[in-house]
């Protein structure tokens, strides 16, 4: 900075005709002059990209440890899945009988390739779950029977089921009035579903309802009926079946069943199963409530139901053949002047 003398001089004589007054002189810097200096600008540019590159080196650093740290925590994560996934299997394998490794062939759930080539394909694979089924409680379940829980699709077997009845079926003898019972199977579940499932058939005479809705009927215990059923997503669903004996010759009365719900709209679908046993709910009088098979009806003061039988016992040692599609029924039945119809109601979504 240069300051002329003279002027300085001259300011100085000025104010010193003042004495009694204090001065301060206050510079400014020209911002037009400085911004337009090409060296100050030059300079501000240099650090401008120092700082950028120094910036952009630490966020790349941070950036790779993350990445490293995230990648081993998921190389671990793999290694432990695939290695209880190897137990699993073969766990499995080692189960497997001797027959079924010569005729056929499971399926390891969890892998999507199955171990059977060729004309072992002729024969269906057994559906094993790669988990011991979780048990589901509902509403009138006991112990560990009525409900079991399945990742995988589960085809449904009967055999597991029980003939069941009112505790009259324990002391019925030939010759006994004809009886008309309802039953009824509520399976609450943690998720909505949408679907059901089931196989059934009685000795003698069903009509079969769910969720309030009238599916179909049968009367040939030794071919059960089978019957797919559409509803609005629910997390309960109530089973309903008029069952109605006409033997009275001799003392077999029963119901068999066993099913599954589960929801379409999901990719991999849990399922829980479903059979006849002593978690249903029934009622020994021939004073048939009529709402008996709605969803909200209360049957708390119902007995738990008898069961009979196991699949194969008593009076139904023989075989039972194939499911088949159950009959529709469009009306009530039985047309049977000492045995009431069975109630009114909407006809179910049936779609298999």
């Amino acid at each position: 900075m240069v300051i002329d003398d003279r002027g300085t001089r001259s300011l100085g004589a000025s104010l010193s005709q003042v004495p009694w007054m204090k001065f301060r002189v206050i510079a400014e810097p020209n911002m037009d002059l400085f911004a337009s200096d090409i060296r100050l600008r030059s300079f501000i540019s240099e650090v401008t990209k120092l700082t950028v590159s120094m910036v952009t080196k630490e966020c790349s650093e941070e950036i790779a440890v993350l990445v490293t740290t995230l990648m081993a925590s998921l190389s671990n994560s793999m290694t432990t899945r695939v290695s209880l996934l190897q137990e699993t299997i073969i766990e499995q394998i080692a189960a497997l009988k001797l027959a079924d490794t010569m005729t056929g062939c499971h399926t390891l759930h969890g892998i999507e390739d199955r171990f059977c080539v060729g004309p072992i394909r002729q024969r269906e694979p057994i559906h094993t779950p790669v988990e011991s089924p979780k048990h589901v409680q509902g509403e009138h379940d006991h112990g560990t029977h009525g409900l079991s829980l399945y990742l995988h699709d589960h085809h449904l077997d009967i055999s597991k089921a029980n003939w069941i009845w009112t505790n009259e079926a324990a002391h019925r003898k030939p010759g006994h009035p004809l009886l008309a019972r309802p039953f009824r199977k509520v399976i609450k579940t943690e998720w909505a579903v949408n679907r059901l499932s089931i196989t059934m058939a009685c000795d003698n005479r069903y009509t079969l309802y769910v969720n309030g809705h009238l599916v179909g009927s049968g009367e040939v215990w030794k071919t059960p009926d089978r019957y797919t059923v559409e509803f609005e997503a629910t997390t309960e669903v109530v089973v309903a079946v008029y069952a109605a004996s006409e033997d009275i010759t001799g003392t077999a009365v029963g119901l068999i069943a066993c099913g599954k719900v589960w929801n379409t709209h999901e990719q991999h679908a849990r399922e829980i199963l479903f059979v006849s046993d002593g978690s249903w709910k029934t009622h020994s009088s021939s004073n048939l409530e009529k709402t008996f098979f709605h969803a909200h009806f209360k049957d708390s003061t119902w007995e738990q139901a008898y069961v009979v039988a196991t699949y194969g016992g008593a009076a139904w040692s023989s075989e039972m053949k194939g499911a088949h599609k159950g009959k529709l029924v469009h009306k009530r039945w039985t047309g049977r002047s000492n045995i009431p119809d069975a109630p009114e109601s909407p006809k179910a979504k049936v779609i298999a």
